[in-house]
């Protein structure tokens, strides 16, 4: 028998081609949309479903990424240049990445944590985490 983690991300895959539906719907809207001609209710009304439309893409991100396979697992290496490498491979800024997050409660030690690499304040950083340190830090790519 399945467990629950399983069933109820199925149902997320589910819904997956709706949300990709309504970010279409909306990317069509902007398109075709000069907000200068909008009333005021009209563009709050805009930009709070831009701000969904956001949400719902990171969503299908996070959907997707949970069926990739895991192409490298490894430590983080900063290198001269200030970029970091990863078993080989040299990341860039905008790349995402799992980094792993210890915690002795789990029953792992720890889980994966879905962010992006960025360049940030001449750095690369978390986007999501600018301020932790990368360097030796466990993490994957997939694929």
């Amino acid at each position: 028998m399945e467990n629950s983690v399983s069933v109820v991300f199925k149902e997320f895959e589910k819904v997956k081609g709706s949300l990709e539906h309504l970010v279409g719907v909306f990317n069509v809207l902007q398109e075709v949309t000069s907000i200068s001609e909008l009333t005021a209710d009209e563009l709050s009304l805009y930009f709070s479903m831009q701000n969904v439309a956001n949400q719902l893409e990171n969503s299908i991100r996070l959907i997707e990424n949970a069926n990739k396979d895991v192409l490298v697992e490894g430590y983080l290496k900063k290198k001269q240049n200030e970029r970091f490498d990863l078993d080989g491979i040299e990341l860039a800024s905008g790349i995402t990445i799992e980094i792993w997050l210890e915690d002795e409660k789990l029953k792992d030690g720890g889980y994966y944590h879905l962010t992006r690499l960025e360049f940030i304040d001449g750095e690369f950083r978390l986007y999501d985490n600018p301020y932790m340190n990368l360097d030796g830090k466990k993490a994957r790519l997939k694929g």
